[in-house]
């Protein structure tokens, strides 16, 4: 647990790679319970990248190829981003936001949306 990291409040959790050839992190995901109205639920974990989903305590092995840091984001989140690659950020000033939405394990049958404004 001492290369993982949650960026800061957002429900983001990071476990970048640090042994050298490595192809993949265990990563832990402690129990998690957020409550909700008047019950307590343990929160899903999706891959940012794959939207993978990763659920219950203990130790989860996550794919971590060259080209991919390993990123989870917990259920119940909103990450509002910029999808489209530009050349610089003075490029970007107009583009569309993509909210990134996890939903909490609250809402029965439905796991993540992806919705372009």
């Amino acid at each position: 647990m001492d290369n993982q990291a949650y960026l800061g409040d957002t429900g983001i959790l990071i476990h970048p790679v640090v042994k050298k050839g490595a192809n993949s992190v265990d990563v832990y995901l402690a129990e998690d319970e957020v409550q909700s109205f008047c019950y307590h639920t343990n929160q899903t974990y999706f891959d940012f990248f794959d939207y993978t989903i990763y659920k219950g305590k203990g130790s989860h092995t996550i794919s971590a190829p060259m080209d991919k840091i390993p990123v989870l984001v917990r259920g119940g989140s909103v990450i509002p981003r910029k999808d489209r690659p530009r050349g610089s950020t003075g490029r970007m000033a107009r583009d569309p936001y993509t909210l990134f939405i996890t939903l909490s394990d609250d809402v029965s049958g439905l796991h993540y949306v992806i919705a372009n404004l």
